[in-house]
């Protein structure tokens, strides 16, 4: 739930690297041709722009510009990022990419840590205990800590909030009654130790 970045895992940046390295080698070489005087006759074909990547795959500043903007189609406008109440693709895209979970997922689909750096499950694996990064904060600045989790967690649950995703909550004590109005949401089965520990009771 923060928007502190990962760094990618250095094996696989050095092999992207050397990969883009050795395609734009090619397409420089092939771009450059013999040195020829005569200009090329006019194919229809867009020119292809052309990169200088350093070693670790990453573009040489000076071939950047000034601002870097990246665009991605999203289909539609969402219709709300509060992550408890959103609905669809156009809505989760952006989603997932401003909140970071306790665990999040690696290119191959791996769950891996996220906002927690690890875990413990308990032997009959009904209790699962967090443990935070200390140094998680939200996009203004302000700490992240368990206590946000335990908050998160409770008002996904509340029947006043009306949270399409509150269903996925059921693995854990108490949120088939929370979620039915017969408990309230501070008996949901989410405790947080101190400020850096969050624990989970399943059913």
């Amino acid at each position: 739930m923060n928007f502190a970045m990962k760094p990618s895992d250095n094996k696989m940046g050095n092999q992207m690297g050397k990969l883009l390295a050795s395609l734009v080698a090619a397409l420089a070489l092939t771009a450059c041709g013999e040195g020829s005087s005569q200009p090329e006759a006019n194919t229809g074909q867009r020119p292809q722009p052309m990169a200088v990547v350093l070693t670790d795959g990453q573009p040489a500043p000076e071939v950047l510009a000034e601002q870097q903007v990246l665009r991605r189609g999203n289909s539609e406008e969402p219709r709300t990022l509060d992550p408890h109440l959103m609905q669809g693709l156009p809505s989760g895209n952006i989603v997932r990419d401003l909140f970071e979970g306790l665990t999040t997922e690696a290119p191959d689909g791996d769950i891996i840590p996220g906002a927690a750096m690890r875990w413990n499950i308990s032997r009959d694996g009904k209790e699962y205990t967090f443990y935070l990064h200390r140094d998680l904060k939200w996009s203004n600045g302000d700490p992240l800590n368990a206590h946000d989790f335990v908050y998160s967690l409770r008002r996904s649950a509340d029947p006043a909030t009306a949270s399409n995703n509150a269903n996925m909550l059921l693995p854990i004590a108490n949120a088939a009654e929370v979620i039915s109005g017969v408990l309230p949401p501070e008996q949901l089965a989410v405790t947080a130790l101190d400020d850096y520990s969050l624990q989970i009771r399943l059913v």
